[in-house]
């Protein structure tokens, strides 16, 4: 993949938005808001626009309308995928991830193909359909792993059966995904760049493959060089102004646009959260549970038909506001933990119960009363100096 900056993406005009002082008035939030009711995609200028909205009762507005797109385009249902973590081996640094490589408080461990096929029947039992296979991160030498593991999916039949099995994986490239592609028709392929701002990754992002910053910026397009059929996109709220990320990725799904004709076909908006063996906390730009509310609206309206749908993972927050927004796909609780010698019981994941009652099982792993986040954070230089000195001491450490 090229490791070189890509043109589409421009910093810098994306900062000038942001730095502008004035509002829109409200004829103007309203034409925005009538085109995404087209269900027309929303321009970078437009939905910076949006984001200057400080009057309370246009920014309900805009909630609103973000729901009503939700409704024309996907009607009232919620999509319930459950993932299933094959491993937390991991040859990246990633300061705010409990499997990074220098992290040793955790326990390592590859599923075999019998616990796969035991977590797969459990999960088809539940009533699941949908299956995400989500892995840290992979070599070429893994992709025979993972078409193994899609076949023992594939294969039970319980009562029920999976009908659609999606991948997030870190560390191949266009030759690996049609080496893939060869032995696996994947679905979607799901690809986290956890923020668009350089400094921030960087500072982040500190060794192994994933510390490669543009390299990862480019993996969406090594996926549909690789002929795969539809990609995922992923920001991790809290690494950097939300503001900036969304509309970098509102960048990157009209460059996606323009070269090959696709969209994202979902986009995960998760919150940095605490988690065992994390270097990083508290978030550098935490959200507020209003601005997170804001954060779904603003990729709901933009590109309005890529699904939008909040994590539940014990690495991350962020699900219950989210039911305000709402979201088109929620993935049940975790049935492998970060931590497989802490095993929790794989009956949180109900999927013939509303998603309601879903979200609140699955949000139970973060059942303390809310944290009041700061508005505002110090510029990337101001911690990225603390956050290496750590991981350096933790690597002589161990």
């Amino acid at each position: 993949m090229e490791n070189t900056a890509p043109l589409w993406l421009n910093p810098r005009w994306l900062k000038s938005l942001l730095s502008e002082t004035s509002t829109p008035t409200r004829p103007e939030v309203e034409s925005i808001l009538d085109k995404a009711m087209t269900m027309e995609n929303l321009t970078v200028e437009e939905t910076a626009s949006l984001m200057r909205v400080k009057d309370p009762e246009l920014k309900q507005l805009i909630r609103e309308t973000a729901r009503k797109v939700k409704g024309k385009a996907y009607g009232d249902r919620i999509i319930i995928t459950a993932p299933l973590h094959l491993t937390n081996i991991c040859s990246s640094e990633c300061t705010y991830c409990p499997s990074r490589v220098n992290n040793k408080a955790i326990e390592r461990k590859r599923l075999s193909m019998d616990e796969i096929r035991e977590a797969t029947t459990r999960l088809v039992q539940q009533g699941h359909k949908r299956m995400v296979l989500a892995v840290s991160h992979v070599t070429a030498e893994d992709i025979d792993y993972i078409h193994d593991a899609v076949e023992t999916v594939n294969s039970v039949s319980d009562g029920g059966e999976i009908r659609s099995v999606n991948l997030k994986v870190e560390g191949l490239d266009a030759n690996d995904f049609r080496r893939l592609k060869e032995i696996w028709d994947v679905n979607v392929v799901i690809s986290f760049q956890e923020t668009y701002d350089e400094e921030c990754y960087r500072a982040t992002h500190l060794a192994g493959p994933k510390a490669d910053f543009f390299a990862h910026l480019n993996v969406p397009d090594a996926i549909f060089d690789a002929e795969m059929k539809d990609c995922g996109f992923g920001l991790l709220l809290g690494l950097s102004d939300w503001h900036f990320d969304v509309l970098a990725m509102i960048q990157h799904s009209e460059h996606l646009i323009d070269k090959y004709g696709v969209f994202p076909h979902t986009v995960n908006l998760s919150r940095l959260c605490r988690v065992p063996g994390s270097l990083l906390w508290p978030a550098p730009h935490a959200l507020s549970d209003e601005e997170y509310i804001d954060c779904i609206a603003m990729v709901r309206l933009a590109p309005t038909r890529a699904s939008s749908f909040p994590p539940a993972s014990p690495a991350i927050c962020g699900s219950r506001p989210a039911m305000r927004a709402p979201p088109s796909f929620i993935p049940a609780a975790w049935p492998i933990p970060m931590n497989p010698g802490q095993r929790p019981p794989i009956s949180r994941c109900r999927s013939r119960i509303s998603p309601r009652a879903i979200l609140t099982r699955s949000c139970a792993i973060s059942s303390r009363p809310p944290i009041t986040f700061p508005r505002s954070a110090p510029p990337a230089a101001a911690w990225a100096g603390p956050v290496r000195n750590s991981w350096k001491w933790c690597a002589t450490a161990a």
